[in-house]
């Protein structure tokens, strides 16, 4: 199966000369859940097992708390927890992994990996957790974990091929040599597909279509400099996308929209 990748961000003018899909530095929020969900299912976690989702938890000292408007969940299956992005449910859970887990997951994509592109690009960088606090963070998408949109764009294609799926220039038919293959990527798919259907990226829901994603909404900077990054993540049967809009509201909300006009545009294609 070869699977096409799709990139999209939006961003301030005067940084119209940069890259920003290929080359950006971004924290992922919410969508590197796909990854964490990876570590966790190696951890033996299933998607039925009963995660507590409530509004905050603490972890060494420093405060965490679900995104504005989700509160708590309370006692229900990890599948919800996905589905609805629940961040301290992910977090309670990715502290029982070892400090490298998340990172193993990642490179498991190909994130933090060296690509033969043939142009700049940005892999990711998913360091190893040095304390609880670092990997609560990690665990959510934030702290010191960078992506670029390329990067979730092969993140999302590698769970609908469940074949690593590093970006490469299409230069001629010769296909690139294959990968192990995802052993968790059904169970990612299914995740995705879930939250289309029924959770926090229901805005894709096109009939007649199998559509997977994960929403993020990643935080940046700090005081007056704050500020949030919209994501949307998923696939469409061969087409993986991803789409980031700086500034943004949050990724249903911002990226959501724009995906979905991406995705009935590009839907037929063969």
């Amino acid at each position: 199966m070869r699977t096409r990748s799709a990139t999209r961000s939006n961003g301030p003018a005067d940084r119209a000369g940069e890259d920003r899909a290929l080359n950006g530095r971004y924290a992922p929020g919410s969508t590197f859940k796909i990854i964490t969900t990876t570590a966790l299912l190696r951890d033996g976690l299933s998607p039925s097992e009963t995660v507590s989702c409530p509004p905050r938890i603490n972890v060494g000292g420093k405060r965490f708390e679900n995104y504005d408007g989700l509160g708590s969940l309370g006692e229900v299956a990890f599948r919800e927890d996905f589905t609805q992005s629940c961040n301290t449910a992910f977090i309670s859970r990715a502290n029982d992994l070892a400090p490298d887990g998340l990172q193993e997951a990642a490179n498991s994509f190909g994130i933090g990996g060296t690509w033969e592109l043939g142009i700049t690009s940005f892999s990711g960088d998913v360091p190893t957790s040095s304390d609880s606090v670092d990997q609560s963070a990690a665990a959510i998408g934030q702290g010191r974990v960078l992506t670029s949109p390329l990067a979730m764009a092969s993140v999302a294609a590698t769970v609908a091929s469940g074949t690593p799926r590093t970006p490469r220039l299409v230069l001629s038919d010769r296909p690139p040599e294959p990968l192990p293959a995802l052993s968790e990527a059904g169970t990612l798919r299914d995740l995705m597909l879930a939250t289309v259907r029924s959770g926090t990226a229901r805005v894709l829901s096109i009939p007649g279509e199998q559509i997977g994603a994960k929403t993020g909404t990643a935080e940046y900077g700090s005081g007056t400099q704050a500020g949030l990054h919209a994501w949307m993540v998923g696939f469409l049967d061969r087409i993986a996308f991803a789409v980031i809009v700086e500034d943004g509201v949050s990724g249903s909300q911002t990226a959501g929209p724009i995906a979905r006009r991406f995705l009935l545009d590009v839907r037929d294609l063969d």
